[in-house]
């Protein structure tokens, strides 16, 4: 078996990517086809270069009774979860993949404003069959199969303090804060500063955030594609990182952080005969979305 480490993903992208589902070039977040819980919408290798974000400030508009709504399934939420707060979200209001004039393949996001709240309250059934999928929040997450150098994948299983999914087995993941996400940089020709949405930024902050573990420390980092969560109407990144740093330097730089998404650090062995053995025997024990994750996994990186 060659170790994820020692592979040259050698991205700015890859041809070899599929796209599921419709081959259109954009996906409204309000589709009329029947569609599973989690479905892979694209999968490919696309790095810094390849991941596009069109970010326009401003939120959706609601009426009065969508209003009272969300503040009605808001509350009935933090009584559920007393930790939980409100914050500010990107909304993905359309996605697209495309073949750019280098011949690369490209990945664009349409982003605008959103929050928690709106996320909890757009997200419920009742919500959708009054005012129409069209209302969701749609928030943006990202995720991470993080492989360690001794070629272990890093899992976590999420503490009862957490939203959805509690004591689920998961990637590290997060949502995207346009609070932290948008870096004030220069333009390539230096004549001006621009604000940009750094989704490879968002992840790397969640794994540190999650684990301890810096950027420098992740040396390959590479976006996976895209997955459209139908069970919590959001959209997520997923993304795989190779680590220069071992699983028992992982536990010691966790014991370091104050996070309490995760109650506990669990390792898989990087090899397709372990990761499948690892679907098959705890699949009941996952979120929402790492079954898809490892399976966009499995289907881009090549695992001997």
């Amino acid at each position: 078996m060659i170790p994820m480490t020692k592979l040259a993903f050698n991205v700015r992208c890859y041809v070899e990517r599929e796209t599921i589902y419709l081959k259109c070039a954009y996906f409204d977040i309000c589709g009329c086809m029947a569609r599973p819980m989690n479905e892979i919408m694209i999968k490919g290798k696309f790095g810094r270069d390849c991941l596009k974000v069109r970010y326009n400030p401003g939120r959706q508009s609601y009426g009065h009774k969508a209003n009272e709504l969300i503040e009605l399934k808001w509350n009935e939420f933090l009584e559920l979860n007393p930790k939980s707060y409100n914050g500010p979200l990107f909304r993905v209001n359309k996605w697209s993949d495309f073949n750019s004039r280098d011949g690369l393949q490209k990945i664009e996001l349409h982003l605008t404003d959103t929050d928690y709240k709106e996320f909890v309250g757009t997200r419920n059934p009742e919500f959708i069959a009054t005012f129409g999928k069209k209302q969701i929040s749609n928030p943006l997450s990202v995720g991470a199969v993080l492989i360690t150098e001794d070629n272990k994948l890093i899992l976590g299983r999420r503490s009862s303090s957490i939203d959805g999914s509690k004591y689920a087995l998961s990637v590290i993941a997060g949502y995207l804060d346009p609070q932290k996400d948008i870096l004030h940089i220069h333009n390539k020709d230096g004549s001006d500063y621009v604000d940009i949405v750094d989704i490879f930024h968002g992840i790397e902050r969640e794994i540190y955030e999650e684990t301890g573990i810096a950027a420098y420390e992740v040396v390959e980092l590479v976006c996976l594609g895209t997955i459209a969560n139908r069970k919590q109407n959001q959209m997520n990144i997923p993304f795989c990182g190779t680590l220069n740093i071992s699983s028992d330097e992982v536990i010691t730089k966790r014991s370091e952080t104050q996070d309490s998404e995760f109650s506990e650090i669990l390792f898989v062995q990087n090899d397709l005969r372990s990761i499948n053995e690892f679907m098959n025997t705890q699949s009941n024990e996952f979120s929402d979305l790492l079954n898809s994750t490892l399976g966009i996994y499995s289907d881009v990186i090549c695992i001997l």
